[in-house]
């Protein structure tokens, strides 16, 4: 086999995603620098010099007094320690690297090296325009929140990659990627959404692996259960109730008095509602894709109507208002409690639908990956009613579930892009060998 040129082994990379990596880098650099440090960004930078630099004491006193989240901002204040310049450079770093492995993640093929470079550019525009400016402005472009937020979904997909890389039928995982993968598991464990995303995925995906008897290795099940228990770990830190005490009750004073399960209702009616609200626009996308898929995939017509139903809800208002209209037309037949009642059982039963459908869709191409991050990132949004901060974070953990959900959005839109290809090559460039005949 003729050994590529350093010409080509360059471009090769480039249309891999680094490309894409490399602007966003650029992108993201110029932004951070363009951030003056505000609110708890000046914090974190007096903390490296009122422990005399002793981080260890640092990390005890905040374990103790104030959050879980111990891991990340522990790192953080060390480089503030260092230099705020520092931070925005490894910010922009972070952030590109999170562009390629979604695109890696949505596009695994060994030979799609194109297609993963349109990935990645397309990625990077819907991070950056597609995401409200307010929104970017508390998350990616806020230090003390990037560090969680970026970085933690960053970290968290990078300990997923080798359970994902088994999915895809890839078992190998070297030292280097299972030493990236350990840090990844603990960081990612250190913030709530992203623990959530790596526990709820790394358990759906080793019981997956294990069913379809793929060679799953001890390296494997100490990366989950290093990040689950370090998850487990970080959500009961003293520090926790402390902030409970000081933030959450705050804003609501009776959340002491809610239960378990009225946390865990709270929690799904605050992620419908988003559904419908601040992630309507990854909803729709994944319901478009995926109605398309089935087309073009050849799905069959009952597996094709019934995907057109979760794009009819989450584009159309009237759909979703049907309810309500009884109430307008028939006083008698419909209260305003058996509205909403009607409302959120038609709003479950879409989500229900339309994850058995990428699931059942996409199963033979990507395995349970593209449904199982649509779980997760409801799952992040829901987790966010057990948490202290629910109140003062609402925002910042609906970035983070949006952009879990931007992960099946591309899975699917690439599918498409295949399908789209596979079409072109039967019907117009046609076999050659089938045209010789």
């Amino acid at each position: 086999m003729k050994k590529k040129s350093l010409p080509e082994r360059i471009f090769l990379h480039l249309k891999e995603g680094w490309l894409a990596a490399l602007i966003v880098f650029a992108a993201a650099l110029g932004a951070n620098f363009e951030r003056p440090m505000r609110l708890d960004d000046l914090y974190f930078d007096r903390m490296f010099t009122s422990f005399d630099g002793n981080i260890l004491s640092f990390a005890q006193e905040y374990w103790m007094i104030w959050s879980g989240r111990v891991v990340p901002h522990t790192i953080f204040v060390f480089l503030m320690g260092i230099s705020p310049v520092l931070v925005n450079i490894l910010s922009a770093a972070v952030t590109a690297g999170l562009i390629v492995l979604m695109a890696k993640i949505a596009q695994p093929e060994k030979d799609a090296h194109g297609r993963r470079f349109l990935l990645a550019v397309l990625i990077l525009l819907m991070f950056y325009l597609a995401t409200p400016a307010e929104l970017l402005n508390v998350t990616v472009f806020w230090k003390t929140a990037g560090v969680l937020y970026v970085w933690g979904l960053f970290f968290a997909l990078l300990a997923l990659w080798p359970l994902i890389k088994l999915l895809y039928n890839e078992e190998g995982v070297s030292n280097g990627l299972f030493a990236a993968a350990l840090f990844g598991a603990v960081y990612g464990a250190g913030f709530e959404s992203s623990g959530a995303v790596f526990a709820a995925f790394g358990g759906a995906a080793l019981l997956a692996a294990l069913i379809s008897r793929r060679k799953v290795t001890l390296k494997h099940v100490i990366i989950f259960a290093v990040g689950t228990g370090a998850f487990i770990f970080f959500m009961n830190a003293p520090g926790n109730a402390v902030r409970f005490e000081e933030e959450c009750l705050y804003w609501y004073p009776d959340f002491d008095m809610l239960s378990l399960a009225d946390k865990f209702f709270m929690g799904i009616f605050y992620t419908l509602g988003d559904l419908i609200g601040s992630l309507r626009l990854p909803m729709v996308l994944i319901s478009l894709f995926l109605f398309l898929y089935t087309i073009l995939g050849r799905k069959g017509l009952g597996v094709t109507v019934l995907s057109l139903l979760p794009l009819l809800y989450y584009s159309l208002p009237d759909v979703r208002e049907l309810a309500g209209y009884y109430r307008y037309i028939y006083p008698p037949v419909m209260t305003v409690e058996e509205e909403l009642f009607v409302n959120t059982g038609v709003a479950l039963f879409v989500v229900f639908l339309l994850f058995f459908l990428i699931l059942s869709v996409t199963y033979a191409e990507r395995s349970i990956v593209p449904a199982f991050f649509f779980a997760g990132a409801l799952l992040a949004a829901a987790v966010m009613a057990f948490s202290p901060t629910f109140f003062v974070s609402e925002d910042r953990g609906i970035f983070f579930a949006r952009e879990v959900l931007m992960l099946p959005v591309f899975t699917l839109f690439s599918l498409d892009i295949s399908a789209l290809w596979d079409y072109y090559r039967r019907r117009v460039r046609r076999d050659p060998e089938r045209s010789h005949k």
